[in-house]
């Protein structure tokens, strides 16, 4: 992960982007981090791709988790 002062990120944002393509980069403001940048790609191809997936991957002790019984009441109406 590299730091690039805003300034310099600014005159080398093209560099930047290139750079965010393998890893995130950190783009400070006066010393302090304050934005990371990374390809949109990578982010999203990590990530689980379906609702099993993602409940597959629910972290330990959402199986316990209670939810509320449903019931067969009727939609209430709106007057719009």
């Amino acid at each position: 992960m590299k730091y690039w002062p805003l300034k310099v990120a600014k005159a080398w944002f093209s560099e930047l982007l290139k750079a965010a393509e393998t890893e995130p980069q950190i783009v400070t403001c006066r010393g302090k981090p304050k934005f990371e940048v990374r390809a949109f790609e990578s982010k999203v191809s990590k990530g689980p791709k379906n609702l099993l997936q993602i409940l597959r991957s629910a972290p330990p002790g959402f199986t316990d988790l209670e939810l509320p019984k449903r019931t067969r009441e009727r939609p209430r109406k709106l007057g719009l």
